[in-house]
């Protein structure tokens, strides 16, 4: 989408990286032209706006440093000509944040976790100004992600002593899987509901069969295939602690096993599939989360 030729400047300041990184590829996607410059902490994202005017900032409420409402007051102070034009407060706690100044009007407010559509559609509505900006609703939190992440590793090193580091991290946009065998778990909770997908290279889910179950299988079939389900449980098992604490109680059913070099899946719910792609000195696996609104 070419909003009349001009180049759009977005700042983006929260402390979580994996939040940082999916809300640029978005943006980069779907509101092109545009520059994205980002801060990790508040302090470095009031000293950023105090030396550019920026069209739009992604604010985040709970930062080292200098929290989202000290950056919020900086931003009050400065004259009204210096001030982002747009500026999305993400905060867990949204109807508790209204009390903020907001008098200048520049600012709205989105709960996490996030929907990236209403995200979108809020960030080319300010860059268009043919409709007044729209208040997004809340879905999905990226930090989700986290607790997938750090359980997979712990059960690779206990159950094989295989290390892995992370790769790359992005949103898929096709229903390729690039693995050799796929677990696709169903997940729901109270307010939200997905699924997530573990999918591994022949070589790196053998090595992982051969040490749990002392054989010496040379390729992937009928027998074998099913150690992912019982992978899948034992990443999910651990990671429920932290879901748990972050709010978000899930539970889940039996996976689905697919097999095959660079098969497809559909996950259960339409929504951003976040993939995070692993290396070992055997070969890469990768871990999928799809979740959106229970409502939606």
């Amino acid at each position: 989408m070419d909003f009349l030729g001009a180049k759009r400047t977005v700042l983006i300041v929260d402390d979580d990286k994996t939040f940082r990184r999916l809300a640029r590829e978005l943006l980069q996607e779907t509101c092109a032209p545009i520059q994205i410059l980002e801060a990790e902490d508040g302090l470095k994202g009031i000293t950023m706006i105090h030396n550019q005017k920026f069209d739009l900032m992604l604010l985040d409420l709970n930062m080292p440093k200098a929290d989202g409402k000290t950056v919020m007051r900086a931003i009050y102070e400065l004259r009204e000509n210096q001030r982002p034009s747009n500026v999305l407060v993400i905060s867990g706690r949204f109807e508790s944040e209204k009390t903020v100044p907001s008098s200048s009007g520049i600012f709205s407010f989105m709960g996490k976790p996030f929907n990236s559509e209403a995200l979108v559609s809020y960030v080319q509505n300010c860059f268009n100004k043919t409709n007044a900006p729209v208040k997004p609703r809340g879905v999905i939190d990226v930090k989700m992600v986290n607790p997938f992440i750090e359980s997979t590793l712990k059960v690779l090193d206990i159950n094989a002593g295989i290390t892995a580091e992370k790769k790359n991290l992005y949103i898929r946009k096709d229903d390729v899987l690039k693995g050799d065998v796929t677990a696709l778990l169903p997940l729901q909770g109270a307010l939200i509901k997905g699924s997530m997908a573990l999918s591994f290279e022949q070589p790196v889910f053998l090595s992982l069969v051969n040490a749990m179950l002392g054989e010496n299988y040379t390729e992937i079939n009928e027998e074998n295939s099913s150690c992912i389900g019982e992978l899948c449980n034992q990443i999910f098992g651990l990671a429920k602690t932290q879901l748990n604490e972050m709010g978000h109680k899930l539970v889940h059913t039996l996976p689905t096993i697919i097999t095959g070099r660079e098969h497809k899946i559909s996950h259960f719910v339409k929504g951003d599939t976040i993939v995070i792609e692993f290396a070992t000195k055997i070969g890469d696996f990768f871990i999928e989360t799809v979740f959106t609104d229970i409502h939606t």
